[in-house]
């Protein structure tokens, strides 16, 4: 675990220089204050994609898969928390990366009707941008800059 939150800050980290570098580079473009705010939002929806899948994967019967998703959702929750943390104290980045989890779980669960069989519409939403964002964080970054 120590290990993990190691990475993830060696991560935060990097990704905080690419966006510098990126900035600079294009000095037309005042650095937005709200870069790390919007990785955290992307992380915390993608965290709540993931936690979502897990209920209709394990009641499909995909356990393996959903002990993955499991995995890939904390991850994302900690990359979602840790961006958060950029402008706030730690007490206020929890509170908000909880918050947007809660609030981005529940439209996921409406938007599929609370029915798992009707999952193919998160898939379709949110599987690749999520799959993306956890194996290649810094393209994915660069990608969120591009947005702004």
């Amino acid at each position: 675990m120590k290990r993990q939150i190691k990475h993830l800050n060696l991560l935060v980290y990097s990704i905080a220089l690419s966006f510098t570098s990126l900035a600079q580079a294009d000095e037309s473009r005042p650095p937005d204050k709200s870069f790390a705010d919007n990785l955290s939002s992307e992380y915390a929806t993608c965290a709540a994609y993931y936690t979502v899948m897990v209920g209709a994967l394990t009641h499909s019967g995909e356990s393996e898969l959903a002990d993955q998703y499991s995995k890939n959702g904390s991850v994302a929750f900690d990359y979602a928390l840790e961006f958060a943390k950029d402008n706030r104290t730690e007490e206020m980045a929890n509170s908000v990366t909880t918050s947007r989890f809660t609030l981005y779980a529940e439209g996921m669960m409406k938007e599929i009707g609370n029915d798992a069989s009707n999952v193919s519409i998160l898939l379709n939403q949110y599987a690749y941008r999520c799959k993306e964002a956890l194996e290649d964080p810094e393209s994915f970054a660069k990608k969120i800059l591009a947005e702004i």
